[in-house]
């Protein structure tokens, strides 16, 4: 399965490293290869993680994931 980014995902995960990566640069590094780590899972295991009910009208690609989970949306 190939994992594909919304202009809005790619602006989001920059903005968010760019701001962690003001505090605590190291941090920022982990967190967003971690983040990066468990998207590149979803290759793998596109099924993980429970169905968003607010994303039920989408396809099933739309899911809310906890934990060691992570959302992913494909719109």
């Amino acid at each position: 399965m190939k994992i594909v980014f919304s202009a809005w995902s790619l602006r989001e995960l920059e903005e968010h490293y760019n701001y962690l990566n003001a505090l605590n640069p190291r941090a920022a590094a982990r967190i967003h290869n971690k983040l990066l780590d468990s998207i590149e899972k979803l290759a793998a295991q596109p099924l993980m993680g429970r169905i968003e009910p607010s994303l039920e009208h989408l396809q099933s690609f739309a899911r809310w994931g906890s934990g060691n989970d992570i959302k992913r949306s494909i719109l």
